[in-house]
């Protein structure tokens, strides 16, 4: 398995926690809370890298 690192941040101007990551493309969300936050990425992440498992 490998590991795949994500940032999570707390925005302060918005009020919100923002996950992104160059380990997966695309992946930038934000969410009210970071359990919020952490069951999106967990859904977004397989999405995201479904182009790069099919080469």
């Amino acid at each position: 398995m490998n590991r795949l690192f994500i940032s999570a941040f707390w925005d302060e101007e918005a009020q919100v926690w923002v996950a992104e990551s160059t380990d997966v493309p695309g992946l930038c969300t934000e969410a009210d809370t970071l359990e919020l936050l952490s069951q999106k990425i967990q859904v977004m992440i397989p999405d995201l890298l479904k182009p790069m498992l099919k080469h």
